[in-house]
């Protein structure tokens, strides 16, 4: 991100939002990432549109220590995926990875790869 910053600053002129996007992958991309370099297969539950529309989601598990309610949880997993059905989370195509293509942001796939420390990615 600092190299897109600098890069920015000899821009003549500066939109009001500046969007940089490392890797555009959809939750199934990550989750199968996820299982290539963790060797585990995950438990995944996927809700129906109509679910999402009426807040009857699943809440994934939580770790220890949360102190949201279970319907503090729900609703904001249900708002969370109305979101993303709706494509609220897509970023505009005016990036700074358009303007800098020299500048070649870290992926998901290497992100999880470093996270989890595994060869052959």
């Amino acid at each position: 991100m600092a190299t897109y910053l600098v890069k920015a600053l000899d821009l003549d002129e500066w939109p009001e939002f500046t969007v940089i996007v490392g890797d555009e992958v959809t939750y199934n991309q990550v989750l199968s990432m996820a299982e290539e370099f963790t060797g585990k297969k995950f438990k995944v539950t996927y809700d129906s549109l109509e679910q999402i529309k009426t807040g009857d989601v699943t809440v994934p598990p939580q770790p220890e220590g949360i102190e949201s309610s279970s319907d503090e949880l729900k609703e904001v997993t249900a708002l969370v995926s109305r979101l993303t059905v709706n494509n609220v989370f897509q970023l505009p195509g005016d990036r700074l990875n358009t303007r800098f293509p020299e500048v070649k942001p870290i992926t998901m796939r290497q992100f999880l790869h470093n996270a989890w420390n595994k060869n052959g990615a």
